[in-house]
């Protein structure tokens, strides 16, 4: 879905502004009948879902500040996004 994709690309370039060097990237996946959260979620209610994944010997502090700039990014995002059928 176009909108899903903007909205992707939207809250990583937001991140990646506020992460300077703080490496990552989006590799999306077709959903696969391999039992996973992000499955679930797009089978059961027909959401798109992502799996965020850090590497085992990824810096822990650098970790944590990334995984708070995402979450931030992702609020301020969706509080700014109109949900699909809403006419406010």
């Amino acid at each position: 879905d176009a909108a899903v994709s903007r909205f992707i690309e939207t809250w990583f370039e937001r991140a990646r502004a506020r992460l300077g060097d703080y490496a990552f990237a989006n590799e999306p996946r077709v959903a696969s009948d391999t039992p996973s959260g992000r499955t679930y979620m797009f089978v059961r209610y027909g959401i798109p879902s992502l799996t965020y994944e850090v590497g085992d010997e990824t810096d822990r502090e650098d970790t944590i500040a990334a995984a708070q700039v995402f979450a931030e990014e992702l609020m301020r995002l969706m509080l700014e996004t109109t949900p699909p059928g809403d006419t406010r």
